[in-house]
C-alpha cells in the first residue's frame, strides 16, 4: 500500500485533440502531494490501526487546492465518520460516489466503491448532485436500484451487471465477463418464456404494474 513512485499520474477525459494531455501537464508541474504523510496514514490502515485521517486530509486539501465547499465538508466528516449516526454516514457516502462518478470515472476505485455501496446500502436520495451534468452516471441503476438486483443476478454480480446495462443502454459492444454475470437474469426471462404465452403476459401484467409504482 505504499507510494513507491515520486511521480503521480494524473488522467482525464475528453475527445479528441481537446487538451487532456496538456492539461495534466500542467496540473503535474504545480501540484505536490503529501507522499510521506499518504504513506503513514495507508500503512496504519494496513495494519487495521485506528488512523487519525485529520492531518492527512488536510495536507491532501491544502495541496491541490481544493475551494469546493461540498468536498470540504465532506473532509470534515470523514475525520470523524465513526461518530456519525447511520443516515449520516449515508449522506457523506452518497457525496463521495456523486464526486468520484464525476472525477474519478476512468479509475479502478469506481468498481469497488459502486459495489461496496449496493452490498451496504450506504447510498441516499437526500443529497442533491452539485456536480456538472456531464459528469452525472451514465445509468441511473445505483444505489438502492442496483442493489435491488442482487435478488436477480447475486450480489458478487453487481458491478458486472451495472456495466453490462450502461454498455447496453449505450449501444456498444459487451464483453463476456459482463454477459456473464448478467446471465441469471437473462435466464429468468427465458425460463417465463419457455413456460408460455401465459406467463409472458403475467411479466408484461407486472412490468405495468411496477412502473406505476416508480
Amino acid at each position: 500500500m505504499k507510494l513507491k513512485s515520486k511521480s503521480i499520474q494524473v488522467s482525464c477525459d475528453g475527445g479528441a485533440a481537446t487538451g487532456k494531455s496538456t492539461g495534466a501537464r500542467m496540473v503535474a508541474r504545480r501540484t505536490t502531494l503529501p507522499l510521506n504523510n499518504i504513506n503513514r496514514y495507508l500503512t496504519t490502515l494496513s495494519q487495521g490501526l485506528v488512523s487519525r485521517p485529520n492531518e492527512t486530509f488536510m495536507s491532501i486539501e491544502s495541496a491541490l487546492k481544493i475551494s469546493n465547499a461540498d468536498y470540504k465538508a465532506t473532509r470534515r466528516y470523514l475525520q470523524n465518520f465513526s461518530g456519525l449516526n447511520t443516515f449520516d454516514k449515508k449522506k457523506v457516502a452518497t457525496r463521495l460516489a456523486i464526486a468520484s462518478r464525476a472525477k474519478l470515472r476512468s479509475s479502478d476505485i469506481i468498481i469497488y466503491m459502486e459495489e461496496l455501496l449496493a452490498e451496504r446500502d450506504l447510498e441516499t436520495r437526500s443529497v442533491k448532485d452539485n456536480e456538472p451534468t456531464i459528469s452525472s452516471p451514465d445509468i441511473a441503476v445505483t444505489g438502492p436500484e442496483l442493489s435491488y438486483y442482487r435478488f436477480l443476478v447475486g450480489a458478487r454480480n453487481l458491478v458486472g451487471t451495472k456495466k453490462f446495462l450502461e454498455l447496453a443502454r449505450s449501444g456498444n459492444s459487451i464483453p463476456s465477463t459482463f454477459v456473464k454475470q448478467y446471465l441469471p437474469a437473462i435466464q429468468l426471462i427465458d425460463d417465463i418464456v419457455k413456460a408460455g404465452p401465459g406467463y409472458v403476459q403475467m411479466l408484461r401484467s407486472l412490468q405495468k404494474r411496477a412502473k406505476k409504482r416508480r
